[in-house]
């Protein structure tokens, strides 16, 4: 698997620093509600980081639909390969590591100990090519057949990768391979074409299967057009993350009862304010559990000066979200924040703006799906504390537009 290093160019930098910013550190994600045992809160301490982190143990609630949905084709006679996408934070990538888990195999399949689970987290940076994920990706497989297969280590290479894909299902064992933010892969020049055709080669003829996560859908991440067309990614089942049910976010605020300082009167509060966005709901939880534990309770007041200083800490996160949007999205969004109808030619967005999580339906209208995202669009548009657009990061941003299209 020998390639040549290369850096990643000038123009794809500001795409990898936007959604590397937003999943840096891996904000909140949920978790089965089984796990809560595992890691108890001390009494008086904040179970709410303020800081994006990887949702583990108690931080990770609900999400069970989609444990389910994802361990049914890992389980059938053949694996079958997952592409995972959603937003930057929206926790794709607590969620490949809840699959990860030792407990959730057991769990959801039949046979687990038939399994060999290798995990292979993407670092960008100055040294991150073909040649440094090989070495990478051969390390991590060595690491999870060391207690089925004698192997001798090597230089990467794809016929010693193909070896001991064979030797395991000599042995009767099928191999799952979890890539987080696999776009960072498919971004980048220095991986041939002939890398993506080796993994779809493999997956063809062995019960090999994938599981990845990205902010889009692959093929719309790639940087060729030969790449965008390689067959590799007719293998994968697509599974968008959507935000929080109620109930999963309710289970998280819940956590705050074993801290010694409950937080479920202010659950619906905190619904309106955050709703199922988990960042945004970790960072709301955080923020009203230090202050209710030190006033004892929140009046009116207090939640405006929390709302001010959310909207402070997550206006990085809130840009991102709207970078996300294509044009017309936001068009539906700031019609919807005027209390406008939106056109008949746009409508077919707003649906899917709902089935996706950003709208709801309430007292007979659509409304934007949480305060925070309603108040960012109503300053964007003038009708709040409006600040002008900053001027660094206008070009990319315009850019990344045209880059990253929304396709429904």
């Amino acid at each position: 698997m020998q390639g040549r290093a290369c850096r990643l160019p000038r123009w794809m930098q500001p795409l990898v620093c936007l959604v590397k910013g937003c999943l840096k550190g891996k904000a909140l994600e949920t978790h089965d509600g089984d796990a809560m045992d595992s890691q108890r809160t001390v009494l008086g301490s904040n179970p709410y980081p303020d800081r994006p982190v990887l949702a583990e143990g108690s931080l990770f609630v609900g999400r069970r639909l989609y444990l389910s949905r994802i361990y049914s084709r890992i389980g059938a006679q053949r694996p079958q390969s997952i592409s995972l996408v959603g937003e930057p934070r929206i926790g794709k990538s607590s969620l490949l590591h809840r699959l990860f888990a030792p407990e959730i195999r057991t769990r959801y399949l039949t046979c687990p100990e038939e399994y060999v689970f290798v995990l292979v987290p993407v670092q960008p940076g100055e040294a991150f090519d073909f040649a440094a994920f090989s070495r990478q990706l051969c390390r991590q497989v060595l690491q999870a057949v060391a207690r089925h297969l004698t192997v001798e280590k090597q230089q990467p290479s794809y016929d010693f990768f193909k070896q001991i894909v064979e030797q395991l299902h000599h042995h009767g064992k099928k191999m799952v391979i979890f890539f987080d933010d696999f776009h960072l892969v498919t971004q980048n020049p220095s991986f041939p074409l002939e890398f993506f055709s080796f993994l779809r080669s493999l997956a063809n003829n062995y019960p090999l299967a994938y599981v990845t996560t990205s902010f889009l859908d692959l093929q719309k991440l790639c940087v060729s057009k030969e790449i965008e067309e390689s067959p590799f990614f007719n293998i994968f089942t697509n599974m968008t993350l959507k935000p929080l049910e109620e109930a999963e976010a309710g289970q998280y605020i819940g956590l705050s009862r074993e801290a010694g300082c409950s937080l479920e009167p202010e659950a619906e509060r905190l619904w309106q304010l955050a709703g199922g966005f988990p960042y945004p709901l970790q960072q709301s939880c955080h923020l009203a559990f230090q202050k209710k534990r030190q006033l004892g309770s929140l009046n009116e007041a207090h939640w405006q000066a929390l709302e001010d200083t959310l909207h402070h800490s997550l206006a990085d996160y809130l840009q991102a979200m709207e970078d996300y949007f294509s044009e017309e999205q936001k068009q539906v969004l700031h019609h919807l924040v005027a209390g406008e109808s939106v056109p008949a030619a746009l409508q077919y967005l707003q649906a899917d703006l709902q089935r996706r999580g950003y709208l709801k339906q309430e007292h007979g209208h659509v409304a934007l799906a949480t305060r925070l995202l309603e108040d960012h669009f109503r300053r964007r548009s003038g009708r709040g504390n409006n600040k002008p657009p900053r001027a660094a990061g206008r070009a990319w941003r315009r850019w990344l537009s045209r880059l990253l299209p929304w396709k429904t």
